[in-house]
Order: structure tokens, then sequence, then C-alpha cells
């Protein structure tokens, strides 16, 4: 754990630097990105148990 936050801290660095606290960065095996999200609500936690539930259906 403290080798992801001593990699993940230049991210979190340049991304405050950059842009507004509306983007994330997702780091994947082959890309890394830059996101922004306009408008986000949350799900109801009952209707995400219920999907996860019924993914082998």
């Amino acid at each position: 754990m403290d080798e992801l936050k001593k990699l993940a801290a230049p991210l979190q660095e340049w991304l405050a630097s950059n842009y507004d606290p509306m983007c994330c960065i997702v780091v994947q095996a082959d890309r890394v990105e830059v996101l922004r999200s306009e408008m986000s609500i949350p799900a109801e936690v009952v209707e995400i148990h219920k999907h996860w539930i019924n993914m082998d259906d």
C-alpha cells in the first residue's frame, strides 16, 4: 500500500495543478486517461447490491 501511495502522489499533484476537481486519472495496463465528470448522482446502494447478486443470471 505504501508503494501505491508513493506512485500516486505525483499524479495527484499533476492533476491538482493542471485540471479541476471534476477530473480524475484512470491508470490501466495499456493507457492512462484523464476523465472529466460533468454531473454524477450516486445510485442507491440497494440497486447496486441487487445488480451484483444477479451478475451470474
